[in-house]
């Protein structure tokens, strides 16, 4: 047997567990349980060919490095086309989503970077990327909350 096929293999069994564990805890639901698993039996069945495609991670890595120059440069525009082209790619690529997310608030997308990096503690809850996702996401849960202290305020002096 293949050693990248056992590795798969033997993540894809562990996440099932997971999974499992997580909706028996009630911290998942069935259907986002059925939907990571499904994801996980698609690499699997993808590693079974002898293929990585469409799920190219190496690929999608390579987009996201493209996209962390171009955010850095301030090129929004170009840093979210190359986040998304490595969605495109791997779909369960948390950090892209995590930077997908820094550009969409970077343009002034709230609800979209929101989305983003809670999209990105979906895919990976354990990551270093959802870490980061989960700061930025308290980070504008506090901005939230300080602005609608202070119009509450301006309405009680009003």
């Amino acid at each position: 047997m293949d050693k990248h096929f056992a590795k798969t293999a033997k993540t894809v069994l562990k996440n099932v567990g997971k999974h499992a564990k997580r909706v028996m805890l009630g911290r998942e639901t069935l259907r986002d349980a059925f939907d990571g698993i499904s994801g996980d039996a698609d690499k699997l069945k993808r590693v079974a060919k002898g293929s990585t495609a469409p799920g190219d991670h190496k690929r999608a890595a390579q987009l996201v490095e493209k996209g962390r120059r171009a955010y850095n440069e301030k090129d929004f525009a170009g840093a979210e086309k190359y986040f998304q082209d490595a969605l495109t790619e791997d779909p369960r690529y948390a950090l892209a989503y995590t930077y997908l997310g820094s550009t969409y608030y970077q343009q002034h997308r709230l609800s979209e970077a929101t989305m983003m990096w809670s999209k990105a503690i979906e895919v990976d809850p354990n990551s270093d990327a959802a870490a980061k996702a989960e700061q930025r996401l308290g980070r504008v849960n506090m901005r939230k909350k300080a602005v609608i202290a202070e119009i509450e305020r301006d309405i009680r002096e009003g």
